[in-house]
């Protein structure tokens, strides 16, 4: 998948990487609607979140490391990244983003659901 060390204009035109431009796309479209909570809002801790977790490669490379000197680091992670947060106007948001490939179920706090491949959802909370 492209990363900021190897964002080439490739990225951009080619098919091939379709999936992950739209991606980053949209996580760029989400961030700007929702900038009230991820820009001016308040994180608060998400305790009681409950999603699987999956095998995820990061590709191991500082800003001087050769291309061909990179390694791959395995880890287990949440299918499913998320965050509260509270806006100034004290509303309160669950924020999803599903980075993987498959539809992943989550619940949090009594409510539940299912985020789509490669997609994010901003969740209202009551606020308490």
């Amino acid at each position: 998948h492209p990363s900021v060390c190897d964002f080439y204009p490739k990225v951009l035109e080619s098919p091939e990487y379709a999936a992950a431009r739209d991606f980053l796309l949209d996580s760029v479209n989400f961030y700007h609607a929702n900038k009230d909570f991820l820009f001016s809002g308040k994180m608060l801790p998400p305790d009681g979140f409950i999603c699987d977790e999956t095998e995820v490669d990061f590709h191991g490379r500082m800003i001087f490391t050769k291309r061909d000197a990179a390694r791959k680091i395995t880890k287990q992670m949440p299918s499913v990244m998320h965050s509260v947060w509270e806006n100034a106007k004290g509303e309160k948001a669950l924020i999803l983003a599903n980075y993987t490939r498959l539809a992943r179920k989550w619940s949090f706090n009594g409510i539940s659901g299912e985020i789509p491949p490669r997609s994010f959802e901003k969740i209202e909370l009551c606020s308490r």
